[in-house]
């Protein structure tokens, strides 16, 4: 007992002593004062408005004041004044919100090339050559721009991914990227490229391509709620769906050059049109589950219609052109009828085995396999 009662006079001995400990005020740290997602965005309201510019100079005129006192300053968990990212709020802050709201764009040279974040929007203007970049989505209505070395961003979309390509030999990748609503790519430069890997665009993929010509465009294992438009240009460029999911149609538009567009172990839940331009163009169909028509137009070209292993649930319509045009159709499924027109030059139509429900229709073609 006696031992006892000395432990527990021991343990109370070396009890501390409770008091309260007056910690040094919370002040704005320099990552705080900058807006991560668009620096310019002051209020954080996702916008760039002349509302921002506001923002900064309340910070100077109010916020200054009550930091030299030692306060905590009232809108630290609202502003973000710092734009310039120097670790100071000054005048260089407004002039830079005045910059963007003038020019409408980012230039930041961390990853090379101009970014423009307009309401829920994002626009990614490539204007120089050999940039890589991959876009990632780490969460919702967010986007991560890694461009390896040369940095990182982050910005935030609730609706459109805008893409304009106007340098060359650039490569552009979407790795498990969600996209909201629609994605646009325009390329005016030569020999890009384009990747997406696992993703997700919520509504339209909308494709043009300019005089430069080589755009590659790779869309793989990824899903397109609605339509994809792709509008080929001078060059030989290249679309390339493997194992895609369509919620719409398919509608290809192809310009001056060699055009393929090659849809493998894919489905589209309306109709893939194919419109030829005037030179040779290809189609080509593997495995594919289209759930409507398939509409294929040539016209000044040596164009062709490859098809094998494909499930089409309605009409297979081939307008054929002025060249000498090919079809080739090997174990097809064709659910309705097959409408194959060969016109001029000289046409082959091979066709072994195909299974029609309906009939078979050709007619003007020299070669008849």
């Amino acid at each position: 007992m006696a031992k006892q009662q000395r432990l527990s006079a021991g343990r109370r001995r070396n009890r501390r002593r409770l008091h309260v400990q007056k910690l040094d005020a919370r002040y704005l740290l320099a990552g705080d004062m900058t807006n991560p997602f668009d620096p310019y965005d002051v209020n954080n309201d996702e916008a760039v408005t002349p509302g921002d510019i506001l923002g900064v100079i309340n910070y100077m005129t109010n916020e200054r004041a009550e930091l030299s006192q030692g306060e905590s300053p009232s809108s630290a968990n609202t502003l973000f004044p710092d734009t310039n990212g120097d670790n100071a709020v000054t005048p260089a802050d407004i002039l830079g919100v005045i910059d963007r709201l003038v020019q409408g764009e980012i230039t930041d040279p961390a990853i090379a090339m101009g970014i423009h974040v307009s309401g829920g929007d994002v626009h990614l203007n490539f204007d120089g050559d050999n940039a890589t970049l991959t876009i990632r989505t780490p969460a919702p209505n967010q986007l991560l721009l890694d461009a390896g070395a040369a940095g990182t961003r982050t910005v935030t979309i609730k609706d459109d991914l805008h893409i304009t390509v106007t340098g060359d030999n650039n490569s552009l990748l979407l790795d498990n990227a969600v996209i909201p609503n629609d994605m646009f790519v325009n390329s005016w430069g030569s020999n890009n490229f384009l990747e997406l890997d696992q993703s997700w665009v919520d509504d339209d993929l909308v494709i043009k391509v300019g005089h430069g010509g080589g755009f590659v465009d790779l869309i793989d294992h990824t899903t397109i709620g609605d339509t994809i438009v792709w509008e080929s240009g001078n060059g030989r460029d290249y679309l390339y769906l493997d194992q895609t999911y369509v919620g719409g149609s398919i509608d290809a538009k192809m310009g001056h050059g060699d055009n393929d567009l090659d849809i493998i172990w894919s489905t589209v839940k309306k109709n893939v049109k194919f419109e030829g331009g005037n030179n040779a163009d290809y189609l080509y169909l593997f495995r594919g589950n289209i759930h409507n028509d398939v509409i294929f137009k040539a016209l000044g070209g040596n164009d062709t219609l490859d098809s094998s292993n494909t499930y089409v649930k309605d009409d297979v319509v081939a307008d054929m052109g002025h060249g000498d045009d090919f079809i080739f159709s090997f174990a097809d499924f064709i659910g309705d009828v097959a409408n194959i027109d060969g016109e001029e030059g000289r046409d082959t139509l091979d066709i072994d085995p195909l299974t029609v429900v309906d009939k078979v229709r050709q007619d003007n073609f020299e070669v008849f396999i």
